[in-house]
């Protein structure tokens, strides 16, 4: 999930390599700048970050998009908040 958030796509490519499930839902995880609420994939913590090369390469290994974050919101529409935002 960090590696989601900061954009960092060899280590999410050696996750994968190691079978790590593309659509867990996270628990809770607070950074020293945001809290991410319960239930986030992967997907969701590239697109509340902004991380769009992330974003890209998680759907392109087969994320599930219509996976939606204890707030109902998929990882779409937080990334057109996040852009809208910036």
């Amino acid at each position: 999930m960090l590696a989601a958030a900061i954009g960092d796509i060899d280590t999410m490519k050696k996750l994968l390599e190691f079978r790590a499930d593309i659509n867990v839902a996270s628990n809770e995880m607070k950074l020293p700048s945001m809290t991410f609420p319960y239930k986030e994939t992967a997907l969701h913590y590239a697109a509340r970050t902004g991380q769009i090369g992330a974003y890209n390469f998680l759907i392109k290994q087969g994320a599930n998009q219509n996976l939606k974050n204890t707030d109902g919101k998929t990882a779409q529409q937080l990334l057109e908040t996040e852009v809208k935002n910036n």
